[in-house]
Parts: C-alpha cells; structure tokens; sequence
C-alpha cells in the first residue's frame, strides 16, 4: 500500500510539473494564446469568481487548449509496459503470451494522417464549428490514447484533466504570464527522451491582471 500510494504521488506531482512548464511555454512562445483564453473567461466571469469544474462547460476555449496540450506533450511516450496473458491477436497480428508489449502513443498522438500539422500547437482542432468542444466519440478524441484506455488505462486522467483545467484557468483569469529570461524551444521533438518527455525549465513573471 505504501509503494502504492508512493506511486500515485510521484506521477501525480511529476507529470503536473511538466504539463505547467509546457503550458508557460505554449503561452510565451503565442501571446495570442493567452489572450485569447483570458478573453474567453473575461466573458464569463468577474474576477472575484473562482473557477472550479462546473465551469468547464463554459471555458470551451479554454478546455480544447488543455487537450491539444495533452496531445502535443505526449508525457508518457511509450505508456507502461504490459504483457500479454494468453496468445491473441491485434488488428491481424498474433501476438502469443507473456509478449513484452509497449504502445508507441507519441506516434499515434502526433500522426499526420489524423492530426494536421501535428507539431504546432492548433487548440481548434478541438472546437467545432460553432465554437464548441467536439463530442467525445469525434475521432480527434477518440484517437487519443495518451493515457492509455480500457482495464488499463491510467487511473489519473480525470484528475490530470481537471487539475490542469484548474491551474491553468485560475492563472490566466488572475495573472499575465510574462517571460522572465531566456525562451526555450518548445519543439517536443527536442527534448529528451526516457520514460516522461521533459520539456525544457523556463523562468516566467505573473503580472497581477487589474
């Protein structure tokens, strides 16, 4: 139980640390982003609002940026390894049991046959054509695999997706986010490679939004 609960923590803490520094990336590298997003809730809510997830429904904008975010970072390159229990078979294939299986979701997130452009950071994809986030079945979303799915997907995404909503909206709705030093590249295709993508540290100010 305490690996277990060590487990949740560290990936916990890990992957929301890296999804926040490619946020602030994304955003210095497009101010029109940010501005953008802070319009989008500007229109919804005072200031003296705070945003939790019964909001996201009105924060579209806002929610499409965080799952291209997830598409484009791609955290987890490869997921967890797994292994096959019995002798079975995947789109034709047979694959015979106890075979050491690893799933390539950075290819699958950032494939030009389903995602245009798939290395530039396009939120809209995400919207339709009224502005909306597009269903959940959309074949965008469905092609999606970042955090794995089934039995043996990971049991953090609606945490990772929620706590991400919330940082992120949060910020913008109460800060600028200003550059503070020198501006990295956000190319994923950059940066290091291991069992999480690391993007690179960037030192930012908050201006306080009046």
């Amino acid at each position: 139980m305490k690996g277990l609960m060590l487990n949740f923590v560290s990936a916990g803490l890990e992957t929301s640390g890296r999804s926040l520094c490619q946020i602030f990336l994304d955003l210095l590298h497009d101010p029109t982003l940010q501005k953008r997003l802070q319009a989008e809730i500007d229109s919804q809510f005072e200031l003296t609002h705070t945003i939790t997830l019964k909001d996201k429904d009105k924060l579209p904008q806002v929610e499409s940026y965080v799952l291209e975010h997830f598409r484009y970072l791609t955290q987890l390159p490869f997921l967890v390894p797994h292994m096959t229990i019995r002798d079975t078979a995947v789109s034709g294939y047979k694959v015979p049991a106890n075979t050491f299986v690893l799933m390539n979701s950075y290819y699958i997130a950032h494939n030009p046959e389903v995602y245009e452009d798939p290395f530039t950071v396009k939120p809209d994809r995400f919207l339709d054509a009224t502005g909306q986030l597009v269903d959940r079945d959309h074949p965008l979303r469905q092609n999606f695999l970042g955090f794995g799915s089934g039995r043996r997907g990971c049991p953090g995404e609606v945490l990772a997706k929620s706590r991400i909503f919330l940082f992120l909206a949060n910020i913008l709705q109460n800060f600028t986010v200003k550059l503070a030093g020198e501006l990295p590249s956000r190319d994923v295709r950059k940066y290091p490679m291991s069992l999480l993508l690391t993007p690179p540290s960037v030192k930012v100010r908050f201006i306080r939004r009046q």
